[in-house]
């Protein structure tokens, strides 16, 4: 709203104006005596008149051109501070793209307005990968720093008319109107990868980013807003479990397994809040003399309406939403980084994979098994070997010097109340102690 102000110098104009009208009036004795005035005197001339109405008008003049020149100056700091607050709403102050309620408001309208026949809208999410590491190791300036580079790279190698958003940290969107189907859409996708193949330099330093991207397409696989986001996250986020650079289309597959997962997350926190999941005993036995030495305790999760729930199904997922914590563990360390863990914790015995014993066979799973072995006796450790099958498989694992196995040649998990009936036939010297993994 524009303010209406009366300045100083407004005030003096008028002040100005009035004193010289009373000056004129008082010059023509109009409030004179009017006894001992003639009629010539009582009367004010026309050119009288017309002096004293110029000169009013001249001084409302003047007072108007300052009034019109004061609103035109507001209407002008409005206007830029309009165009200021706009700027602010709708672009990323670091990289001066387009902000996320920019991209959003400009998906709504690509929604509103259909592509042409056979033709499709494309949302492209992007997540950097390795800029976190960048951010750890030399601060956020830095990481401000190769932010900034990114976008340029993006703005370039899009289309002309194609939308770049910064919508998160270190996430980027893309709305691209138009295509052709889905090799355009996979043509701006492979030039953004490309994009990131020179290293960014920033901080003096070279820095090798990456990215994942996750497409959908419009109408084809979304016609709202909320639904189009979701599919494009959806595919990112397997883009993302690459871990290299890579690009995906939302598939209808993914979102069945994003969903299958986000129930199965419900129903483990709901399960472990119920007390419905129980620990059952892994017999763990000496491959030499076949006698039990101890038990791995495993979580057993039994759903009345799905049965049984598969250790391999739930341990990942009560790892990513953090009940492991509240589960006696199985599987602690597999994967990648388990030779880290072998450096870093104080530990008693390894355990070799179910997965190499099953190929025991085979020349290479034969020697990876043996070099376990031989790792683990030069660190001191006791070797388990995980889904001992047959006779043959323990013979073999004997020769390569593992001490102790478990599974079905054995028994498989069981209670705690049928743990004692492994006893009756051992001496004490053989009954051992539960073991936790």
């Amino acid at each position: 709203m524009i303010r209406h102000r009366v300045t100083l110098q407004d005030l003096s104009v008028i002040l100005a104006t009035v004193v010289v009208a009373t000056f004129l009036a008082f010059e023509f004795d109009i409030y004179a005596n009017q006894d001992s005035v003639t009629v010539r005197e009582r009367t004010i001339e026309l050119d009288e008149a017309l002096t004293l109405g110029g000169i009013l008008c001249i001084g409302l003049l003047i007072f108007a051109v300052r009034r019109y020149q004061a609103q035109k100056q507001e209407t002008r700091r409005r206007i830029a501070a309009e165009q200021h607050a706009r700027k602010l709403a709708f672009q990323d102050p670091l990289t001066g793209l387009a902000n996320r309620r920019q991209f959003d408001d400009a998906l709504s309208a690509a929604i509103a307005a259909p592509p042409h026949a056979g033709g499709s809208h494309a949302v492209f999410l992007l997540d950097l990968n390795g800029f976190k590491q960048v951010n750890d190791a030399y601060g956020h300036s830095i990481g401000d720093e190769v932010l900034i580079i990114v976008a340029q790279r993006l703005a370039t190698y899009v289309r002309d008319g194609d939308l770049v958003a910064r919508v998160g940290g270190d996430e980027f969107a893309i709305l691209s109107r138009h295509l052709m189907g889905a090799e355009a859409a996979t043509s701006i996708a492979i030039r953004v990868l490309h994009s990131f193949e020179e290293p960014i330099l920033a901080g003096r330093r070279s820095h090798q980013i990456g990215s994942g991207i996750g497409i959908a397409l419009i109408p084809g696989d979304a016609t709202i807003l909320r639904e189009a986001l979701r599919k494009a996250d959806i595919a990112l986020y397997r883009a993302k479990s690459e871990r290299r650079s890579a690009l995906r289309f939302f598939e209808e597959e993914m979102d069945r397994r994003v969903q299958e997962r986000n129930k199965l997350d419900r129903d483990l926190r709901a399960a472990i809040d119920a007390d419905m999941i129980h620990p059952f005993f892994q017999p763990v036995v000496d491959l030499k003399t076949n006698h039990v030495i101890g038990f791995e305790a495993i979580p057993r999760w039994i759903d009345a309406s799905l049965g049984e729930i598969p250790l391999e199904r739930f341990i990942p997922v009560a790892e990513e939403n953090g009940t492991i914590h509240e589960l006696v563990l199985d599987n602690f360390g597999t994967g990648y980084s388990s030779l880290y863990h072998l450096r870093n914790f104080k530990l008693d015995k390894i355990k070799i994979d179910r997965s190499f014993i099953e190929t025991l066979g085979s020349r290479e799973s034969a020697e990876i098994v043996s070099a376990l072995v031989g790792l683990g006796h030069g660190l001191g450790l006791t070797i388990v070997a995980e889904g001992v099958e047959d006779s043959t498989q323990r013979a073999s694992l004997l020769t390569t010097g593992c001490e102790q196995g478990q599974r079905f040649l054995f028994s498989g998990a069981v209670p705690a109340e049928e743990t004692a009936s492994f006893f009756k036939n051992q001496t004490a010297d053989h009954a051992g102690s539960l073991l936790l993994t």
